[in-house]
């Protein structure tokens, strides 16, 4: 009997494809024109089936901007009601709307997007938006939300986030995360940086930032831990957990305003179901049964850490003759030789 891979950890709701900013980088593609909400019914329904199944998952509301859905305040409380996390993912501009969940702070967490110093914020997001962004932070620490700060590096604002850390120092905030740029929607595979400026960016992080111990930040691919990782054979739950090949197909789902599944962020052609339909048993079959690995003639199954990486993220993997994550410079100079006839 197969064993069973998938472990839901993290639901990614997304309540609007309808942004009230039209950022550059935008992986979903989001902008104000846009104009499907999720109906109350239906997150009623998708709610009442995943509380069924556990409560532990993080519930994320998200968009577009979630803050624009007519009905989001009701929406916060019944997601409150039914899981122990719950993370609203905005770019903090709507404080009015955010100010009318304080009841719910004790469970709900707020993340919010800054990209870079006011500069390069207003460049991506839109003039006026940084002074106000800082202060609405401020605003939520204040009355007892716990505010998570997103960034996404790309090659336009890398070079800013000293800048930004040095601003956020008297800031009142949880935590930092501070992730890659992935090619989808309007950015592309030109704005990341290279695996190499990377990894020196999470040693500058280590080594200078001032809120260094409030940041989340990763390496990725580091031949250094290729190299010296000690190789560790992991169950399928144990790898859902660490969030492995970004949790697409292990521990995470995106479901659409219309009800439609899909993945990974940067798979949304891939629809494995219809929550208005279908149940969540059917839905976890398909992920669990979906195919996340490189071809077998892919020189990640020679890698001393394939069974700890397994080829890295699914969807930047099938753009890229399933050959495994580009981002990998094993797995570059591999494609490099494929495209040029040598092998």
């Amino acid at each position: 009997m197969k064993e069973n891979r998938f472990f839901l950890k993290q639901c990614y709701l997304l309540l609007t494809r309808k942004c009230n900013l039209t950022c550059s980088h935008c992986i979903r593609s989001s902008e104000p024109s846009f104009s499907e909400f999720m109906s109350l019914e239906l997150c009623e329904k998708i709610f009442a089936e995943f509380a069924a199944k556990t409560e532990k998952i993080q519930m994320l509301l998200s968009g577009g901007e979630p803050t624009l859905h007519p009905k989001f305040i009701e929406i916060s409380q019944k997601a409150y009601h039914l899981f122990d996390s719950v993370m609203i993912n905005t770019n903090g501009l709507n404080l009015h709307k955010l100010e009318k969940i304080e009841h719910l702070k004790d469970k709900v967490k707020i993340q919010v997007s800054i990209d870079g110093d006011r500069e390069i914020h207003e460049s991506i997001r839109g003039l006026k938006t940084y002074r106000k962004t800082l202060e609405n932070i401020t605003k939520l620490s204040e009355i007892g939300f716990t505010v998570v700060v997103a960034t996404t590096v790309s090659n336009k604002n890398v070079n800013s986030l000293s800048f930004l850390d040095k601003n956020l120092e008297d800031i009142a905030f949880s935590s930092w995360k501070i992730k890659r740029i992935v090619g989808y929607g309007r950015a592309n595979d030109g704005n990341d940086i290279s695996s190499t400026d990377w990894n020196v960016l999470c040693e500058t992080v280590a080594g200078s930032f001032i809120n260094y111990e409030r940041i989340s930040i990763k390496p990725m691919f580091s031949i250094r831990s290729i190299a010296s990782t000690k190789v560790v054979q992991y169950s399928n739950e144990e790898m859902s957990v660490m969030g492995t090949n970004c949790g697409t197909g292990r521990s995470k789902l995106y479901i659409n305003p219309n009800g439609t599944v899909y993945p990974c962020a940067c798979m949304e052609e891939n629809i494995i179901g219809d929550l208005s339909i279908d149940s969540y048993e059917s839905i976890a079959g398909s992920l669990s049964n979906l195919n996340i690995l490189p071809n077998k003639n892919s020189i990640c199954y020679q890698c001393r850490v394939f069974s700890m990486c397994q080829g890295g993220c699914p969807g930047i993997n099938r753009r890229y003759l399933s050959q495994g994550d580009p981002r990998c410079p094993i797995i570059s100079k591999s494609l490099l030789s494929i495209t040029e006839g040598k092998i």
